[in-house]
Parts: C-alpha cells; sequence; structure tokens
C-alpha cells in the first residue's frame, strides 16, 4: 500500500506540473513472470495484482519531457549556487548540472583551487566537461606541490578552449603544459616572456584571442621607462621569445602588458591580428608601432596606454600615418599633460581616417595657473564647454565619428535630429571628472595591467563601443568610462532604429552633439 501511495503522488505531482514521465507498472512490467500470473489468479482480485506488481516498481522513472538541448539553455541562466542542488536529484539532472557547472570555471582563494584541482583529478569524467578555466592565484605563493596538481588536473582537461593562469610574477612554470592535449581559442597568462612560453604558443594553433601579461626579466621592478636593464639581467639571445612564423595562424585579438617592441613584432607580424592593446614606452613607441603595421590584416581596434611624455606631440600623427582604417582608438596618457590647442590642433589629423567611429583621449590636465599668467602663455583645463566644442570639431574634420570621450569622462555621442515627439534625451553618468589618469581597467574578458599603475585593454568579442573603465570606488584619479560608452552604443543604436521607422534620414554633417 506504501508502494501504491508513493506512486499516485508522483502521478499527481506528474499531472500538476507537466514536465515529469513516471513510468507505470504496465510499462515496467510488459511480460510479467509466470509466479506473477500464478498469484494474481489466487488473488482473484485486481486490486491485490496492482498491488503485488507495483512491488515490483523499485524507483519510478523521473525524466523532464523537456529536450535535452532546452534544459542545457535553462541551467545556463542559473548561478553556481542554483545548480550545486541539482547535483544530488536523479541522475538525469545532475549530469546536465555537472556539465553546466564545470564548464566555466573561475576560482581565486587557495583553499577552493585546490579543492576543485583534486576533485577533477580523482573524477576524470569531470574534467573532460571543463571548457573555460580562471585560477588568480596571485598574490598567494604556492609551492611546488601545487603546479603538480595543477599540471596533472591539466592533463585531463582534455576540452579545454580557454584558459587564465594569473601567477605570482616570480612564477613561471611552463612544464605544467608539458603533454597537456587541449586545443585553446584565449589564452592569458602572466608567465615570462621568454622561449619555453613561445613553444608552447607554437603549439597552439587555434588561439584567436592572446593575453600576454608577463614581464621579459626576472627582475618585477624593472619598468621600462624608469631605467634601462642592466646587461647582466638582459634575457641571453637563446632564451628570448621567438615564434615561428607558422605559429598562432589565426590569431585575431592581442593584449600586452609589460611588451616592448620585440615581443609586439613577435606576436603580430605574419598574422591576422586586428584588435590590439598595448603600453608604449619611452624610445620605445615608434618601433612598436611599426610592429603592428606588420600584422597581414588592417587594424580595426587600437587601445593604447602611453609612459612616454612626449606621446602627445606626435602619437596622433604617427597612428594616421600607418592606420588609416581604424574604426576605434582609445589612447590614455598616463605621464603626458594635455591643453586645448593640442586637442584641436588634432583635428586635422583625424580627418585621415576614414573608418573611424570610436575614439577616447585620456590624459591628466595641465596644472591650475592663477588669471594673470595666462596672458604669458600658460593655459588652463578645458572646460566641458570646451570639450564640447572639440568633440564638434573632431565630427567635421572625421565625420565618421560617433562616439568622442575626452579627459572630462564625457561621452559625446552623435545625435541625429529627431522629429520632437520622439527626440532623445541625454544622460548623465554621474561624478567622473578627474584631474589625473591612474588606472583604466576594462570590465570585459580580457583586462590587461601596465607597469603596475594601470590597465588597458581590448576584447576581441565585444563590441566596437567598448571602453577602458575602471571604479570610482577605488581612489580618486580613476577614469570610469566604459559603462557609459555602452549605454551611449544602446542609446545610438534605439535613435538609428527610430529614423529608419519613420523615414527620417540625416545626409549631412551638421548634427547635434550631446552627452550622457
Amino acid at each position: 500500500m506504501a508502494t501504491d501511495a508513493l506512486y499516485s503522488t508522483l502521478r499527481h505531482f506528474a499531472d500538476a506540473t507537466n514536465d515529469l514521465v513516471c513510468s507505470t507498472p504496465e510499462f515496467v512490467l510488459r511480460r510479467p513472470t509466470k509466479k506473477l500470473c500464478d498469484r494474481d489468479q489466487q488473488a482473484g482480485s485486481s486490486s491485490v495484482a496492482t498491488s503485488t506488481s507495483l512491488s515490483h516498481l523499485q524507483e519510478p522513472t523521473l525524466r523532464p519531457k523537456l529536450p535535452m538541448e532546452i534544459l542545457d539553455a535553462i541551467f545556463l541562466l542559473l548561478p553556481h549556487d542554483h545548480l550545486k542542488p541539482l547535483l544530488f536529484t536523479n541522475s538525469f539532472i545532475s549530469a546536465l548540472a555537472a556539465r553546466r557547472l564545470y564548464h566555466t570555471v573561475h576560482l581565486g582563494i587557495p583553499s577552493t583551487i585546490i579543492q576543485f584541482l583534486k576533485g577533477i583529478v580523482k573524477k576524470p569524467e569531470l574534467a573532460s566537461l571543463v571548457r573555460v578555466l580562471d585560477l588568480h592565484i596571485n598574490p598567494y605563493t604556492p609551492i611546488s606541490n601545487f603546479y603538480t596538481l595543477l599540471h596533472r588536473a591539466l592533463l585531463l582537461t582534455t576540452g579545454l578552449t580557454s584558459l587564465f593562469l594569473e601567477l605570482p610574477k616570480t612564477h613561471s612554470p611552463l612544464w605544467i603544459f608539458d603533454r597537456c592535449t587541449f586545443k585553446l581559442r584565449q589564452f592569458t597568462t602572466s608567465m615570462y616572456c621568454r622561449r619555453p612560453l613561445a613553444s608552447f604558443l607554437e603549439a597552439q594553433s587555434s588561439i584567436v584571442d592572446l593575453t600576454l601579461r608577463g614581464y621579459q626579466t626576472d627582475s618585477v621592478f624593472f619598468l621600462p621607462f624608469i631605467d634601462p636593464l642592466p646587461p647582466s639581467m638582459q634575457v641571453p639571445n637563446a632564451d628570448a621569445f621567438i615564434l615561428s612564423p607558422e605559429a598562432l595562424p589565426r590569431l585575431r585579438s592581442f593584449n600586452a602588458v609589460h611588451a616592448d617592441a620585440c615581443i609586439v613584432q613577435a606576436v603580430v607580424q605574419g598574422r591576422p591580428v586586428q584588435v590590439v592593446s598595448i603600453p608604449l614606452f619611452s624610445e620605445m613607441s615608434v618601433a612598436a608601432l611599426d610592429a603592428l603595421k606588420m600584422s597581414t590584416a588592417s587594424l580595426k581596434r587600437l587601445s593604447v596606454i602611453s609612459f612616454d611624455p612626449t606621446a602627445p606631440s606626435f602619437l596622433f600623427e604617427a597612428l594616421a600615418q600607418r592606420f588609416e582604417e581604424l574604426e576605434a582608438l582609445h589612447l590614455v596618457m598616463l605621464m603626458a599633460e594635455y591643453s586645448n590647442e593640442l586637442l584641436e590642433q588634432s583635428a586635422n589629423i583625424l580627418s585621415r581616417f576614414k573608418c573611424l567611429k570610436y575614439i577616447t583621449f585620456m590624459a591628466a590636465p595641465p596644472p591650475m595657473v592663477q588669471p594673470a599668467n595666462v596672458a604669458n602663455g600658460n593655459v588652463t583645463p578645458a572646460t566641458e564647454e570646451d570639450e564640447g566644442r572639440i568633440a564638434k570639431m573632431w565630427h567635421r574634420a572625421c565625420p565618421t565619428l560617433r562616439t568622442i570621450i575626452l579627459p572630462k569622462g564625457k561621452v559625446w555621442f552623435q545625435n541625429s535630429p529627431a522629429p520632437s515627439a520622439t527626440a532623445t534625451t541625454a544622460h548623465g553618468v554621474g561624478n567622473t571628472s578627474t584631474a589625473s589618469v591612474q588606472t583604466v581597467t576594462t570590465p570585459s574578458e580580457t583586462s590587461t595591467e601596465a607597469g603596475g599603475g594601470g590597465a588597458i585593454a581590448q576584447s576581441a568579442s565585444g563590441s566596437d563601443s567598448n571602453a577602458d573603465a575602471s571604479d570610482d570606488s577605488n581612489g580618486p584619479g580613476m577614469v570610469y568610462i566604459g559603462d557609459a560608452q555602452s549605454f551611449e552604443q544602446d542609446m545610438l543604436d534605439a535613435v538609428v532604429s527610430e529614423n529608419a521607422y519613420n523615414g527620417s534620414s540625416n545626409t549631412n554633417n551638421d548634427v547635434q552633439w550631446s552627452h550622457l
């Protein structure tokens, strides 16, 4: 009778939810045994026969009626905390939950990382489910046993496609990749840019997005713009980062952090790189830009963080000469100041860009001066009105521009005139005005740092309007522009769709410019 009650409860639940199928006694016992038939005849009662047959039903089969692909898409929307309880349901749901739970793994606590690695080593079937692995170990200092465990785990992750390893700056255990069979499409590492890393990259022909965050020397305090490296610490030629011409044939996006012109050339030369983020150091800026010119494809998006104090005087000119087909340009000057005159003079240079849609220029303003000093040639920092005038000047020189971000942190975007009933409203982004730029980071899956004092990156899969951003909560001197620019793109798409719906168009350069 207890079995009858259990079956009735499950059947009622299935009928109520309409998403479960319970196996009936007739389905389970399609061919009853002779002993069962004899017992049914002796009982002479259908209720006894049903009760007897149900005694053979150990546990009902519960399986969602939805296709596996639909369930997998639903599980994709669940946070990890909601997926974990599903591992303790039935085998069917547990298998789907495990596949989604282990598909993308982001870990940054040592104890959790070790527990995860031990788990997939103990159960290789779980390791085969991992596709994206992001381990952030810095600033902790693991011992050799940890890297041995990591090596064993990587050997089992045969389906891995994206790997992000943030290790201590003095650790570069490239031997953990020995005998690994995975084929990466995205790779980010903080290991030294030396020959062993190049050898590993030569074996990864499927990489599309590469980020090198590591140093080129053992000196973690070395920065090219501060002091040249002494000969005793220079990398031997035999250990230099050199890629064979056949390596990385599909590379499209390259992000560098501490790399000089030699590393940039080694990666970009002869490869179809279209999206780049690099640092520029004093006396190496032009060489790094020349290295980007060696790509076999036209550069579409370029993000630059400059440590060259002289960069504002030549950078726009150098870029216009080399990359006329740029669509997005993001410049951050960390060791240079700007003036209104500099921005105004840049308008003529911008006219050389044929396809430029998005531009960001961030730099420290000149120091505040007294009014009496203005007559002597000193300038005051630009106001928002000045930036609005400069934005219109830049657009007249380069009509393809849709979005302009200037040092005040405001987003200036093209707003085509529309009927009053459907006019677009300008929005504010809060307090984004700063006196200097210390750190700029991206909210995307690819971010980089330069010299420990800043970061900039351009995602390979992000939209054209993706810009560098940082959180105001990190302290003064932080520029916040990323979310504003993403919001601008959404508004711009809405304006374009609205104008198309109303049959309106704007064919002249006499456009309105607003800031979010």
